[in-house]
């Protein structure tokens, strides 16, 4: 179970009735409510994707492991890329996880060092 909240003008829903629907911003998945109870020694992962410097609307839930799944940036400029570790440095997860994600060039020193013309006015 992994859990996603943003935050929204709607009324959020009762733990009972939360079940994912779809956002027409940024096509997200939203999940609301709290998560079910975690078993006794139990890891909880938190999962995120796709935030395209979305990131600050996110409330997410607690948890020890933090995943986002790539794609925390538009192209990757290095303002996108200190606004999103500004973000996730003072979380409370035990473990955070970055995949790159496609959006998220600079991750890939060796791609980024042939294509980054074509993609930024200057080398990030």
């Amino acid at each position: 179970w992994s859990q996603l909240c943003k935050k929204s003008a709607r009324e959020p829903q009762s733990a009972a009735s939360a079940r994912p629907s779809r956002s027409n911003a940024r096509h997200a998945t939203v999940y609301s409510g709290e998560p079910p109870p975690r078993p006794a020694g139990a890891v909880r992962f938190v999962a995120v994707s796709d935030t395209h410097c979305a990131h600050s609307l996110l409330e997410l839930p607690g948890g020890d492991v933090l995943v986002h799944c790539g794609d925390f940036s538009n192209t990757g400029t290095l303002e996108e890329c200190r606004s999103f570790c500004d973000w996730l440095a003072p979380l409370p997860f035990a473990r955070k996880f970055l995949v790159g994600g496609n959006h998220d060039l600079p991750l890939d020193a060796d791609w980024y060092r042939d294509h980054w013309c074509h993609w930024h006015e200057t080398r990030q």
